[in-house]
């Protein structure tokens, strides 16, 4: 029997959690992750804007949560070097070695689509798929409440201007328009479960649906599609919309054109955010960020509510050299992907 096929949409650090807890799976289920190349921010600046290359900070944390883990002191250490943050420099302050890499082979092989292959494939191993949502370069705009617009991934992801968090979100979308990667649409559409999320919804998920042609796959699939229900709210994205039922309107209102409802299931946390963890978050954002409030029933709008503990206990740390902003309270790997899989199967 074929196994059955599981898509994420994601984005960041979100995917990673993900993937990493998806990839204990390999063996019952064939694991993809498909994943938003808006990116402009951190490690990526210097790809996206000196070598005109699409972003693969998103890609590699991908590739090394999906490869597979190996003893021999070769692999571990090709693994850390891929993944390696340079610090204590002024030219190469947090950039990954791994974009540096990436570059190198694309000029090699001729292309992004072999050289982020290679990586995935010949030198790591991975078991599963890694697929950009789209090879287009093009800029991510979001349009506000006010009727302004902000240009670029990482000016939306964190706000250049307080009036962004004054006002909501009412508009994403890419200029110039983009069109999807063939192998994201055919993998949408073969899929058994898709998964959306978790992660920003504004600069990790919906950058991912908005690309031309895969919120149309979404909607003709017959896969169950899932939303992963962020955490904690964030100052400039979702403080607007810091409820689940929100979020899941906002969710579905970038997949249908009327008012149909295509999220089968929504995923909610139920365990209790530490008063410490919590009080960490906010002492590190330095801005109005809450948890999401829980104000669903059993099925909101035809989306079933699904309740677990999916919140992982584990303090995080910032790696070295790593210049950007980070969630700090985060979903489990390991329990996240446990709540998905009681649901396809």
């Amino acid at each position: 029997m074929p196994k059955k096929k599981i898509t994420g949409l994601v984005g960041g650090t979100g995917g990673y959690v993900l993937a990493k807890g998806l990839s204990d799976y390999t063996d019952r289920f064939d694991i993809s992750m498909i994943y938003s190349t808006a990116d402009d921010g951190g490690s990526a600046r210097t790809l996206v804007y000196e070598f005109g290359l699409l972003p693969f900070s998103d890609s590699i944390q991908l590739i090394m949560a999906l490869s597979p883990v190996h003893d021999d002191h070769v692999t571990d250490v090709l693994s850390q070097l891929v993944s390696h943050r340079f610090s204590n420099t002024n030219s190469f302050e947090g950039q990954r070695t791994g974009n540096l890499i990436y570059a190198a082979l694309t000029e090699i092989l001729g292309s992004e689509q072999k050289a982020i292959s290679f990586i995935a494939h010949d030198l790591l191993h991975i078991q599963g798929r890694v697929i950009p949502v789209t090879y287009d370069k093009s800029q991510l705009v979001a349009e506000y409440a006010n009727g302004k617009q902000m240009k670029g991934e990482s000016s939306i992801d964190v706000p250049k201007y307080k009036w962004q968090a004054n006002h909501r979100i009412t508009s994403l979308f890419y200029d110039p328009d983009v069109q999807a990667n063939p192998d994201a649409v055919d993998r949408i559409l073969d899929s058994d479960l898709i998964v959306l999320g978790p992660g920003d919804v504004f600069t990790s998920v919906l950058p991912n649906v908005v690309c031309h042609g895969i919120a149309q796959a979404l909607r003709d699939t017959d896969a169950e599609i899932v939303y992963v229900s962020n955490l904690m709210s964030k100052w400039g994205q979702t403080n607007h919309y810091a409820t689940v039922s929100k979020l899941i309107d906002v969710m579905n209102s970038y997949i249908s054109t009327d008012t149909q409802n295509y999220i089968d299931y929504c995923l909610v946390n139920n365990s209790d955010i530490k008063k410490t963890m919590a009080k960490a978050y906010y002492d590190y954002a330095d801005n109005d960020v809450v948890a999401i409030e829980d104000d669903c029933e059993s099925i909101h709008n035809g989306t079933q509510i699904v309740r677990a503990d999916v919140l992982s206990d584990q303090h995080v740390i910032k790696v070295k050299g790593d210049k950007l902003i980070r969630s700090l309270i985060r979903h489990s790997p390991e329990k996240l992907a446990k709540a998905l899989i009681d649901i396809i199967t």
